[in-house]
């Protein structure tokens, strides 16, 4: 019983972990901080294995603007202030591609999202928000500090998690 508990646990917590990485567009790190720049990783999967993706656009709200940009290989980026359309590339198969922002964040503290549209080989378009989280600046504190803060409450709230689940599971199972 004991064996089956841990390896239950430790599933629980790789699918809380990884739970982020299967969904569509996604950003990370997901939160900015004010009054300072952030690079982004747009993690981009291929969700239509019959068709490729072949161009992406991300629009930013107003009160994030585009720093630079960085693309993937094969890959080219047209950017002004607040949006980037990415193309001249293709995410075959079930392929991601992960694709650079560095945006500058003057916006007030609260959850932002960026609109992304993927578009398709065959003319489809497929839309997807993606949430940041905008935290307070302080000109004492560095980004470093803010994000490690952030990764040690986020870790914990997985642990938790995974423990609430796991005594519901033994409940039922008792």
């Amino acid at each position: 019983m004991r064996k089956r508990a841990s390896a239950l646990i430790l599933c629980l917590t790789c699918l809380a972990m990884t739970a982020p990485a299967l969904a569509h567009v996604t950003a990370s790190p997901s939160f900015v901080v004010q009054g300072s720049e952030t690079d982004l990783q747009l993690a981009v999967p291929n969700e239509r294995v019959s068709h490729s993706t072949t161009e992406l656009t991300v629009t930013l709200p107003t009160g994030l603007d585009v720093v630079t940009v960085t693309s993937p290989p094969g890959w080219e980026a047209i950017s002004n202030t607040r949006e980037v359309t990415w193309s001249g590339g293709r995410i075959e198969g079930t392929r991601s591609e992960v694709f650079g922002l560095r945006v500058d964040t003057i916006a007030a503290p609260g959850t932002v999202n960026l609109n992304a549209v993927q578009r398709y080989e065959d003319g489809a378009d497929v839309s997807w928000k993606t949430s940041l989280t905008i935290v307070p600046g302080d000109a004492a504190s560095d980004a470093g500090s803010s994000r490690r803060t952030l990764a040690i409450g986020a870790a914990a709230l997985v642990v938790a998690s995974t423990l609430v689940a796991l005594r519901r599971l033994r409940r039922r199972i008792d």
